[in-house]
């Protein structure tokens, strides 16, 4: 199988391999994919050191010291980076105002948006993921994410 990736290189890869390959046209496909993607396979959750009683803002520093453990370069672990940003959006969602670490309008945006996607999708498939980030959630712009809340509700009711 021979790919054209534009008019100066092409890229061939053998037949057996070509099979394995997914390939997306559109970002938002690879993002769909990850939200619907079915497993049987047991996940791990993380341990999120919060309780019902607990402060919210002691919880939040406390998790939001373990995302930046997970997003480190070096050690970049990318289904903890999407579970704490779940539990953080949670936080934000319901007391914004308690919180008096320091985050920027961006973080806040992304730590919400995975937050009310996988409360629709389901918590369990941020575990099911294979490509999403937390970064992406930041970079998609509102109608795309209106789509991707109203993919995941559609599929909720299948």
């Amino acid at each position: 199988m021979t790919i054209m990736q534009n008019d100066s290189h092409t890229c061939t890869i053998p037949a057996d391999h070509a099979r394995n390959i997914t390939t997306f046209v559109d970002p938002m496909a690879a993002i769909k994919d990850d939200l619907v993607r079915r497993s049987t396979d047991q996940i791990f959750p993380i341990h999120v050191p919060m309780t019902i009683n607990s402060d919210p803002n002691t919880c939040f520093r406390e998790i939001y010291r373990r995302y930046k453990e997970a997003t480190q370069c070096t050690n970049y672990k990318r289904i903890h980076a999407l579970a704490y940003a779940f539990h953080m959006g949670s936080i934000l969602w319901n007391n914004r105002s308690s919180i008096s670490e320091p985050i920027g309008d961006n973080q806040v945006k992304a730590f919400k948006r995975v937050f009310y996607l996988f409360t629709i999708c389901g918590y369990e498939q941020i575990y099911r993921t294979h490509r999403l980030k937390v970064k992406d959630f930041n970079n998609i712009n509102k109608e795309n994410f209106a789509e991707l809340v109203n993919f995941c509700e559609q599929q909720r009711n299948i």
